[in-house]
């Protein structure tokens, strides 16, 4: 049984024999506070004051963050073993470099399976100091630390180059309150709602279909990248609610035009201004992460300002609704694509593609709501979706179903010009997700 105990001058000599054993084996001194010349009582009694200055906030790396706490580590035997740090009101750049914990084994005591131990003690010990997310971090190739973080239940949210040292560094969270959704129940609140709607209109019966498979494509996303049951359900619960102002919309203007009605942002008022959200989930903890990522998910770029996870589920449901885009296009008519339009086969086989759609396309740019003209751009549109995926999985995902030929193939294009700039986005296309992919 391991425990934490605070620096104090009793432990004097083990963390003296501990730091000595430490750097005569050339591997790196963790927590910071290793870093500490620390060869005699007075040294050590050094380091115990600073121990004590950080938890109050008086330390010289407040561009880190704002106070820290540092435990030894003993064993059952009262055997030095280790130490951690726990560091709070991390600044930006303390998010980008340290993290909030840090702990460090003795190069004799490793490979006892005490590192995911500490790693659950510390996450306890965060608990009881009122934290709600902890970011931890570790070097790229430190994949013993990956191994651990993921046995707590970190998600991962992406790698960047720390400022401090220069090297990259893969980030975390790990969310310390428990799962609070019940996706089962808010999927039977969502079948009883669009229960108000007629379920033999093919544009209804496309959004209900669509939603669905949006919430099976979320999963996929969220379980490829290791995220844990919360944030799964939580990205299953996003996709669930993601196009609920779709059907008012088709019902009212019979398209799915968001130029006069946009979809995303009913959604956000009548989940959120009519508190319909409250009976899909009693608690509003997710609020946020729910109404940014419905209103970014039909936008044309996310917004700026967002933190870690709400910019992680925006992503998932961005990339879950294009990827499903591409099976609606695929598998149903043209008609329940284009409810606006008589006859929509003849209308795709003789439109045209304007020239900033072409271009747009080839310099591998998504499409802009407003550049969209004839009925052919919108139909491009969904092709461009490649440009705007986010995890390689998703690009995979487009690759094994083969949906740029599928899509490509589906028109019978009249006019010679067309034909030839269909071939041009077939190559680009193709270029692109292979250069991706390898």
């Amino acid at each position: 049984m391991l425990r934490f105990e605070k620096l104090d001058e009793k432990y004097c000599e083990q963390y003296i024999e501990m730091l000595q054993e430490w750097k005569e084996s050339n591997t790196s001194l963790t927590p910071d506070i290793l870093e500490m010349p620390c060869n005699s009582k007075i040294e050590y009694k050094n380091v115990v004051n600073i121990a004590k200055d950080t938890a109050i906030g008086n330390h010289p790396d407040r561009d880190w963050y704002e106070k820290g706490y540092y435990f030894l580590v003993l064993n059952d035997q009262n055997r030095l073993i280790g130490a951690t740090a726990i560091r709070c009101n991390l600044t930006q750049l303390g998010k980008d470099t340290w993290g909030n914990i840090a702990y460090g084994i003795r190069p004799t005591e490793r490979r006892k399976g005490y590192g995911k131990a500490v790693a659950n003690m510390l996450v306890n010990k965060c608990k009881e100091l009122g934290m709600n997310e902890i970011i931890a971090c570790h070097y790229i190739e430190n994949d013993a630390s990956k191994k651990v973080l993921e046995s707590v239940g970190a998600i991962p949210t992406g790698v960047l180059t720390s400022e401090y040292s220069g090297k990259k560094i893969k980030r975390y969270i790990i969310r310390t309150t428990n799962n609070e959704i019940n996706f089962n129940r808010a999927k039977q609140i969502f079948k009883d709602y669009i229960k108000n709607f007629d379920e033999d209109d093919g544009s209804i019966l496309l959004k209900i279909e669509h939603t669905y498979h949006v919430v099976d494509l979320s999963e996929y996303i969220a379980k490829d990248q290791g995220l844990d049951e919360e944030n799964i359900n939580l990205a299953k619960l996003i996709a669930l609610l993601h196009d609920i102002g779709r059907f008012k919309q088709v019902t009212m203007l019979k398209d799915f035009s968001d130029k006069r009605f946009d979809h995303a942002d009913y959604g956000i008022q009548i989940l959120f201004k009519e508190n319909m959200i409250r009976e899909f989930i009693e608690t509003n903890k997710y609020d946020e992460i729910i109404k940014k990522a419905i209103y970014n998910h039909n936008k044309f770029k996310i917004e700026e300002g967002l933190n870690e996870i709400e910019e992680l589920h925006c992503k998932i449901i961005r990339d879950a609704d294009k990827l499903d885009n591409f099976r609606v296009k695929e598998k149903n008519k043209f008609e329940a694509s284009f409810p606006q339009y008589k006859n929509v086969e003849e209308e795709l086989s003789y439109s045209n593609i304007s020239d900033i759609v072409y271009n747009d396309f080839l310099n591998r740019r998504c499409i802009k709501l407003n550049d969209r003209k004839t009925i052919l751009d919108y139909w491009i549109c969904v092709l461009a979706f490649i440009f705007d995926l986010y995890f390689k999985s998703s690009l995979q995902y487009v690759y094994d179903k083969n949906y740029i030929d599928i899509l490509i193939d589906k028109i019978e294009y009249k006019d010679e010009k067309t034909k030839k700039r269909m071939e041009e986005i077939r190559r680009c296309a193709k270029e692109y997700i292979k250069e991706i992919l390898v």
